[in-house]
């Protein structure tokens, strides 16, 4: 399960400075979570680590792509 290590990145940009970044990375990972579809085998789904990766940064290119 990829989560954590985005959570990790979470913590890193608060770390930085970075809060705005880090709500955006948070977000993805809570949309994320939030659809069964993409739960992975530790969590009773059947999603793979590349699925639930490229849900969240498919969510975090819509989030932070210029206007």
């Amino acid at each position: 399960n990829p989560i954590g290590t985005f959570w990790s990145v979470v913590m890193l940009l608060e770390h930085l400075g970075e809060h705005e970044a880090a709500a955006h990375v948070m977000q993805a990972i809570e949309a994320v979570t939030a659809n069964p579809a993409l739960h992975t085998g530790d969590l009773g789904g059947n999603a793979t680590t590349k699925q639930v990766t490229d849900a969240v940064c498919a969510l975090l290119e819509k989030t932070t792509a210029p206007a």
